[in-house]
């Protein structure tokens, strides 16, 4: 008879940001913005300059999307 034991650990740490500019959506939202706005039409070209602030701080002047992810993983395991 023969005996096996083992240990196992993993740990793991990630941090992620996805940031996707969307530019061809800014004459779409101008448009939406105009006509639900109460204007009667789309608003002027470039008229929504500053689409918000980024997660790094930095103004956009073009639609974006941005996801920021912080994973921490740990696995422990003793077998015989």
């Amino acid at each position: 008879m023969g005996w096996i034991g083992g240990v196992y650990y993993y740990t793991s740490d990630i941090e992620e940001l996805w940031d996707y500019e969307l530019p061809a959506l800014q004459a779409t939202f101008e448009a939406i913005f105009g006509l639900f706005g109460g204007l009667g039409g789309p608003l002027p070209r470039g008229s929504l300059a500053a689409f918000g602030t980024k997660i790094d701080g930095t103004v956009s002047g073009v639609p974006f999307l941005q996801f920021q992810i912080f994973q921490e993983a740990t696995s422990r395991a003793v077998s015989g």
